[in-house]
């Protein structure tokens, strides 16, 4: 069969607007209604959507006619169509396992929704591997949808093999090698280099920022593995930008927790030479984000990461937590 499939353009908005109002006349009034059908296509819904989301539109097209397109954004598939005259030909298998292939690049886990009187789509998705994780009533429709997930493991299992090497080279460096060599060189009757005993009360003192500083670790990590997609090692960066928890306060959580770390270290051993280093660590990391890190930044993320900056201090928290498209006022 003789498909092809490519990205949308604005030459396509009336023949997409088509398909959809066709689609939606023939094969959702079973489980939205006469009534619900009618009222949608006459409310202009349809034409807003197309023209709304043309430049997230994948089309396929048979002979040189579109018969199918689907919608996708980020991690979200979120509408796909197939003319009625070409159902079960296969084309919308085609359609599915590109979209999976190209969006699973950037993200280990897609997500679609269809409603859940719609069973042939329904059955299509479980057939081609993907998992119903929940339903809900969608006040819009009026009737009860069904969330999908599809998950790509090997990508997963690539993001845990990321994590550990970075885990290894980056904080394994900096609040383990390096400690160990200084207490090894500056072990000498000026510094005690030895770790205190629960005994005294600097031992309790320490393990506050031992506690605060893994804490921030593990929250950090673990919100680029589930909401960034990626690691926190430079050779296999978070996809997306993470406006979450901690970062929504302050830019560098992940270093702040490194560093509440290394202050432990410093008082279990009561070593100067590792507060030093801490104050070392904080000082190259304070030359090395306005001139590398950010500017990588804002290529990567463009105007998102810019506002984000804007609105939120490297070093300091800010009290209130900045949330995207929230007016402070």
């Amino acid at each position: 069969m003789n498909t092809q499939i490519r990205k949308a353009a604005n030459l396509d908005i009336e023949n997409l607007i088509i398909l959809a109002r066709k689609t939606i006349s023939a094969g959702y009034r079973d489980f939205i209604g006469d009534q619900g059908v009618n009222d949608f296509l006459g409310s202009g819904a349809v034409e807003q959507y197309v023209k709304e989301n043309i430049n997230h539109c994948r089309v396929i097209s048979l002979k040189g006619k579109v018969v199918g397109y689907a919608v996708c954004k980020g991690n979200l598939i979120d509408l796909m169509m197939i003319d009625n005259d070409f159902h079960r030909q296969g084309i919308g298998t085609k359609l599915l396992n590109y979209c999976e292939k190209v969006f699973l690049q950037n993200h280990a886990e897609l997500t679609l929704e269809s409603f859940e009187g719609n069973h042939r789509a329904n059955n299509f998705y479980k057939k081609n591997g993907w998992t119903e994780v929940k339903s809900y009533y969608d006040e819009t429709s009026g009737v009860n949808k069904m969330v999908f997930r599809k998950k790509d493991f090997q990508k997963k299992s690539k993001i845990h093999i990321g994590l550990i090497k970075a885990i290894i080279v980056l904080p394994g460096t900096v609040l383990v090698f390096i400690p160990a060599i200084i207490l090894i060189v500056a072990g000498s009757e000026n510094f005690s280099n030895q770790l205190l005993k629960p005994d005294r009360a600097l031992f309790w003192l320490a393990l506050l920022p031992a506690c605060l500083g893994l804490g921030l670790a593990i929250w950090t990590v673990r919100l680029f593995m589930k909401f960034g997609n990626g690691t926190p090692a430079p050779w296999e960066p978070p996809q997306k930008l993470v406006v979450r928890g901690p970062y929504r306060h302050v830019r560098n959580p992940m270093i702040s927790g490194v560093l509440f770390m290394l202050m432990a270290e410093a008082l279990l051993f009561q070593s100067w030479p590792i507060a030093i280093w801490m104050a070392v660590f904080f000082v190259i990391n304070t030359v090395y984000f306005p001139l590398v890190e950010e500017k990588d930044l804002v290529k990567r993320f463009g105007d998102d990461y810019q506002t984000y900056k804007n609105h939120v201090p490297r070093w300091i928290p800010r009290l209130r937590p900045w949330i995207p498209d929230q007016d402070e006022s």
